[in-house]
């Protein structure tokens, strides 16, 4: 046999082998993460599991109203079937809140404080929590 192809066979081989193994899994499941708050109100909350988009969502709305009357005006401020974060700005008292996603939970912790730093707080913290889609149901 050709040498030549020989070697190509061979390096076609490895290359197929490392792609398989470095390839990043494909979201096979319907594990999700959310964050909801009422702006203006700082009643953010996380919800995570493997109940899919719309059932995350729910409950992470669910939990940021409460039982708090009047309190309906929440709404989703990160959703992703990775990770999710609050940042909250402490010179608002608290009440000034962004989202962000992001592939860890890091990731979505810078996320959130850069997003909190465009609307203006520079104070941004993400002390408020961050989630993933894989932490145990929330």
């Amino acid at each position: 046999m050709n040498r030549t192809f020989i070697a190509a066979a061979a390096a076609a081989i490895a290359f197929a082998a490392v792609s398989i193994f470095t390839v990043a899994p494909a979201v096979a499941n319907n594990d999700w993460a959310s964050a909801a708050d009422n702006p203006g109100n700082g009643s953010p909350n996380m919800a995570s599991g493997p109940d899919g988009q719309q059932k995350v969502e729910s409950r992470a709305l669910s939990g940021c109203s409460g039982d708090t009357p009047g309190n309906s005006g929440c709404v989703i401020i990160a959703s992703s079937p990775q990770c999710v974060a609050i940042a909250v700005s402490p010179s608002s008292g608290f009440t000034e809140v962004a989202g962000g996603s992001g592939a860890t939970a890091q990731a979505a912790a810078n996320a959130a404080v850069a997003a909190l730093k465009k609307k203006g707080f520079s104070d941004g913290t993400a002390e408020a929590g961050t989630v993933c889609a894989w932490d145990p149901q929330s």
